[in-house]
């Protein structure tokens, strides 16, 4: 889990909009889903035990762990599940963080929230390791399926899109079977990140990477281009949600 910031950036206005204008975020989600009827099932995080490093004190979902939470398990067979563990980058199972996970009628929603477009990327220029052959041929085996070539860029500087949507992709084949759909929903904040310190009664701006719309779109439409997606699409495996940190307004 990241350091939240106080008053800004992405955790912070994720978690304020899940914790005190929840009605706001899921009237956002369902106005651009079309869809009122499903009710939201959030999923909830874990406590931090002692070897977590967790100023909040709670840990994020890791992983594929939700797959086992009580909200989803019951639609699963063991077979099933260990099959996907199987499949699946064991590595993942402890550097993949979730910022939020919902369960709308039968479909699994990923959440990824960002702030500022410098948000997008990854901040390193390889990663993986001894796992990264690994990871690629995941990554390529799953885009295939979009019909997108190898790319190197996968594991740089945009490596947690193309991962996120890898899973998406990677359950959706297992999970339609038994009826379930999984989607990743990207939340942008617009005017998310103004850092502020208040002196008395008046409050000071110290740090603004508040970005409009026009721009996350200008960095999204990179982030694609680099991946090797552009005018891929996407519909059935990513959603994408513009909503104003400062309003709740929903940007259309």
């Amino acid at each position: 889990m990241a350091e939240i910031g106080y008053g800004y950036g992405s955790e912070w206005h994720l978690m304020r909009f899940m914790a005190r204008h929840r009605k706001c975020l899921e009237r956002a989600i369902c106005k651009k889903l079309d869809d009122e009827e499903s009710k939201f099932v959030w999923l909830d995080f874990d406590f931090a035990n002692k070897t977590d490093s967790s100023i909040t004190g709670d840990v994020e979902i890791k992983g594929l762990s939700f797959l086992q939470s009580d909200e989803i398990k019951n639609h699963l067979s063991n077979e099933l599940l260990d099959k996907i563990k199987k499949e699946y980058i064991i590595g993942w199972e402890n550097t993949q963080s979730w910022d939020a996970i919902f369960l709308k009628g039968n479909t699994i929603f990923l959440v990824e929230a960002k702030a500022h477009r410098d948000e997008l990327k990854s901040g390193n220029d390889i990663h993986g390791g001894k796992s990264h052959k690994e990871i690629k041929s995941f990554i390529g085996r799953q885009f295939s399926s979009l019909g997108i070539n190898e790319n190197d860029e996968w594991l740089k500087n945009y490596y947690q899109f193309a991962n996120r949507l890898a899973t998406t992709i990677f359950l959706k084949k297992h999970l339609n079977d038994i009826n379930l759909d999984v989607k990743l929903l990207y939340i942008y904040f617009v005017n998310g990140y103004l850092k502020k310190i208040k002196e008395g009664n008046v409050l000071y701006p110290t740090i603004i990477k508040n970005t409009n719309k026009t721009r996350f779109e200008q960095a999204i439409k990179k982030e694609k281009e680099i991946l090797g997606l552009k005018d891929v699409p996407l519909n059935d495996y990513l959603v994408e949600l513009f909503i104003d940190a400062e309003t709740g307004n929903i940007e259309l």
